[in-house]
């Protein structure tokens, strides 16, 4: 099925678009179905133009690695370095970073090297030693947006990433229109840093939940998958896992309404692995 991307006017016809993009497994050749449409109280979310291109850095491949090939390399024998780029939701080690890791381990020998923003430096963790080996690189920065990057990303790389996988925008929340053109920006200095044609994964942030910051959180998120959806990109929908569980997102935050808590954290980390691994899910 050929996926168009027509501009979206709200998060619901994100997921919409999704939906008629199913991808298949490279072990079971399985349909990995995008998930549903999210409550119609995104509905309104205003329509805003959609940027194109790479704002600055190494242009973006002719043809930009799909979540098809994400999966064939994450089921590959061959030893992988994965770099994280992201935010308080992702730095600590009961978050997805680690627990992504963490569930690789069961049958790879992983190493987590966890950025510490203190030392500006890799603090490293051996959390397994059989089986193919995974380094993750979980460079996620608690209160960063993708401009805080611009001049770390030679010390967040691997000297050679396999697979990158961007999750920001939250600290997007008092500019929105910023988020998408610093993300782009960030990108072209990845593949600057990295090559070209690196896998790239987006991830589409949980959904936030406070009434104050909610319509820009939102406005950051649409303007994010809109771009990555034309641009065809892979794309982690944990916006969607949060809105359609059981009760809402609210259940999954803590009490600031924007941080995961541990059950929210187990469900990020679970939808990585159902959406890059998907027959280990």
């Amino acid at each position: 099925m050929k996926c168009s991307a027509p501009k979206l006017a709200s998060l619901a016809g994100t997921a919409a678009l999704l939906a008629g993009c199913a991808l298949t497994t490279p072990s079971t050749g399985t349909s990995v179905p995008a998930p549903p449409s999210s409550p119609a109280a995104h509905a309104a979310t205003p329509a805003a133009p959609t940027p194109a291109g790479t704002a600055s850095g190494a242009p973006a491949p002719a043809s930009v690695p799909t979540l098809f090939a994400v999966q064939t390399l994450l089921n590959s024998p061959t030893e992988l370095d994965i770099a994280v780029f992201g935010d308080s939701t992702g730095d600590e080690m009961t978050e997805w970073p680690a627990l992504w890791a963490t569930e690789m381990s069961s049958d790879h020998a992983v190493t987590l090297n966890r950025w510490i923003t203190s030392s500006g430096r890799y603090e490293e963790r051996v959390l397994s030693g059989d089986g193919p080996h995974r380094t993750v690189w979980n460079c996620s920065v608690s209160g960063w947006k993708p401009s805080n990057f611009y001049d770390h990303v030679d010390d967040c790389l691997p000297e050679a990433p396999d697979v990158v996988v961007i999750s920001l925008g939250h600290n997007n929340n008092s500019d929105p229109t910023q988020a998408l053109p610093q993300l782009q920006t960030l990108l072209g200095l990845v593949r600057d840093q990295a090559t070209p044609d690196v896998p790239i994964v987006i991830t589409m942030q949980n959904q936030v939940t406070t009434p104050e910051r909610l319509p820009a959180a939102d406005e950051v998120t649409r303007l994010i998958a809109e771009w990555a959806i034309e641009e065809k990109y892979p794309i982690i929908d944990v916006y969607h896992a949060f809105t359609d569980a059981s009760g809402g997102a609210g259940p999954l935050l803590k009490p600031d309404g924007l941080h995961p808590n541990e059950a929210g954290s187990v469900l990020w980390a679970d939808t990585v692995v159902e959406t890059l691994t998907p027959w280990r899910s």
